[in-house]
């Protein structure tokens, strides 16, 4: 992951090989708030959600992002950009 773009109601990732596996289903969230939607725009950006809004935190913090399958299998993207 080489960046993350804000806006009120959606963060932007980019980088590489975000459709790596299509049995697979992204998952963001922000202090523990799930996006309401994660769409892989392509391999090099993924766009997440907010309905209600990114939520606001009193301190700057790493969003979370990983895949997971229908088993449960986790894989998780490496991220050191806070929002």
């Amino acid at each position: 992951m080489t960046s993350i773009s804000k806006t009120a109601s959606t963060l932007v990732f980019a980088g590489s090989n975000f459709d790596f596996d299509a049995t697979f289903s992204p998952v963001v969230s922000v202090g523990e708030v799930e996006a309401s939607s994660v769409v892989i725009d392509s391999a090099e950006q993924v766009t997440a959600t907010w309905n209600l809004g990114v939520p606001v935190l009193s301190a700057d913090t790493t969003p979370v992002f990983y895949y997971e399958n229908t088993d449960g299998v986790k894989h998780f993207a490496q991220n050191d950009q806070t929002v």
